[in-house]
């Protein structure tokens, strides 16, 4: 695996920021799940997949926010979304209900909590 290192994004990153949201959209609507599809993903490009990079994300992420103070953290994701979910409880974040967007009742997200 090559090195991998994370930095601030800059202008000329814009059109393959753009790029790699387009693909997540992609992916997730390919495994019918509606999240993010008018908005953006957190996604990794699928040349990366399979590299575990989502640990890396969350190994940084976590100890990003605990330098700066944060004691509490708390993502949602889509009630479909099985990555997402494993990910955030391999990371120690528990689950801690359902949140509902736009009061639809099809649109249930995940809500989890992680205590640092």
């Amino acid at each position: 695996m090559e090195p991998i290192f994370l930095r601030s994004s800059q202008v000329q990153d814009l059109d393959r920021i753009s790029q790699l949201f387009q693909e997540g959209r992609r992916v997730l609507a390919q495994e019918q799940i509606p999240q993010w599809q008018d908005g953006y993903p957190l996604t990794i490009d699928s040349h990366y997949h399979g590299q575990h990079l989502g640990n890396f994300f969350f190994s940084n992420l976590i100890s990003q926010a605990y330098q700066q103070g944060q004691r509490e953290l708390r993502i949602d994701t889509h009630a479909q979304n099985q990555r997402m979910q494993h990910l955030a409880t391999k990371w120690g974040f528990e689950k801690r209900g359902i949140v509902y967007l736009d009061h639809n009742p099809q649109d249930q997200r995940l809500a989890y909590q992680l205590f640092l």
